[in-house]
């Protein structure tokens, strides 16, 4: 079920960044107060028309081609460069509403969050904070039937509610929501797209460096710094460390054990409740090259937590063995599998020393099926998920349990 809900994110992912290109009689509009519409595609070829800013028109693109074809309202027509245009829409864009009867799947989870979709979708629209709130939050659950739904409307409401005010709504979010609406609405092949159009809404997203996580009693906090703030898919943690918040001094390098690399290369932090402990995630989410089958494999996905404890006016690393399951060679139904990912993240904190953990291996293998009397190896999927407590002692050391959940 775990596994399944990953891959649906990275189809949600993928659907997300893909429904916006262009396709037949898509309606656009200008940023500047004027552009030039022109008889040929050529920046020097005569004048066809003149569009004005916040003139809607249509238009229609060719596959990477670098004009667009566009029809104003009334009827004259030229060829203008994509790159000047930005996508309009109005409500009437919006999914049409449910039949309250017969709710479809997208309905139904809203209701299940306790609000209306249809009432929702068009406040958030509007730029209501509140419904704005409710609608990208449904990215993290939407799933089958809801996603599909889902799929594009996204990039219509931020679109509607414009880029100053969508950048400010976003500025009061938690980075974990911020975070969510990147991976909504911002694949690699759309970013130069919003850095055109939208870019104080990308001054948001998209940091070479950043300073969040603060300690619950406000003194600390974790400051990172990326190699790129764009190429999120080969973005890298470059430094990162603990600092004083107040004074900005460094208190610990974390850099040799953040492994963060791409799309979910900020990781994330949990503090304990008397901010003396941090349980630090990094994660490697290099796309995976090739089949489980290769000799050797692709590198397996990796989200991997260090925790740090207050060591006098530092903090150092605890002793933490979580990198090897246990007794997992005892597992007779892993054998011969491939890993495909690793993923322990923190969870909570029981007691200011006592942490919850989650790790969740999946794996793939071949398994041979015998139907009408021939036998073929088919790929079967694997994962196996553990809560993990860990209980920390102030030499620095942690005593760690396993349990396999069923789940």
């Amino acid at each position: 079920m775990r596994f399944t809900k990953i891959i649906l994110r990275v189809f949600l992912a993928l659907f997300f960044v893909l429904a916006p290109r262009a396709h037949a009689q898509d309606a656009g509009v200008i940023d500047e107060a004027e552009a030039t519409l022109r008889a040929e595609q050529n920046a020097n070829a005569p004048v066809a028309a003149t569009v004005k800013k916040d003139e809607p028109f249509t238009f229609e693109c060719e596959p990477k081609a670098d004009w667009c074809k566009v029809t104003l309202r009334s009827r004259e027509s030229g060829w203008l460069e994509k790159v000047a245009i930005r996508y309009h829409y109005t409500e009437k864009d919006l999914p049409e509403t449910d039949d309250p009867k017969n709710l479809s799947e997208i309905g139904s989870l809203a209701r299940s969050h306790g609000f209306n979709y249809d009432k929702v979708v068009r406040a958030a629209a509007r730029g209501d904070v509140k419904a704005l709130k409710q609608f990208f939050a449904l990215a993290e659950d939407v799933d089958g039937a809801a996603a599909e739904s889902y799929a594009g409307t996204p990039w219509t409401v931020f679109h509607l509610v414009g880029d100053a005010k969508f950048a400010a709504f976003l500025k009061a979010q938690p980075l974990k929501f911020r975070l969510l609406v990147r991976e909504t609405i911002a694949g690699d092949s759309v970013i130069p797209y919003l850095q055109r159009h939208f870019p104080q809404t990308v001054a948001i997203l998209f940091y070479r460096e950043m300073t969040e996580w603060l300690s619950p009693n406000g003194r600390y906090a974790i400051h990172k710094v990326f190699s790129d703030e764009f190429a999120l898919g080969d973005s890298k943690v470059t430094r990162a460390e603990l600092i004083e918040k107040e004074s900005g001094k460094v208190l610990c390098d974390m850099t040799a054990d953040d492994i963060g690399l791409g799309r979910d290369r900020e990781g994330s932090v949990l503090w304990s409740p008397d901010s003396k402990r941090f349980a630090y995630m990094s994660a490697w989410m290099k796309q995976r090259a090739g089949k489980f089958s290769d000799i050797p494999p692709p590198e397996p996905q990796k989200k991997q937590t260090t925790v740090y404890q207050i060591a006098g006016e530092s903090f150092a690393k605890v002793e933490m063995p979580l990198s090897e399951v246990p007794d997992r060679e005892k597992d007779a139904e892993l054998v011969g599998a491939v890993v495909g990912h690793e993923y322990t993240e923190p969870v909570r904190w029981a007691k200011p020393d006592v942490l919850i953990l989650q790790r969740h291996d999946y794996y793939q293998k071949f398994k041979p099926i015998t139907s009408g009397g021939e036998t073929f190896q088919s790929i079967i999927d694997l994962g196996r998920l553990y809560q993990i407590t860990a209980t920390i002692k102030p030499d620095g050391k942690a005593a760690v349990v396993w349990k396999l959940r069923k789940d």
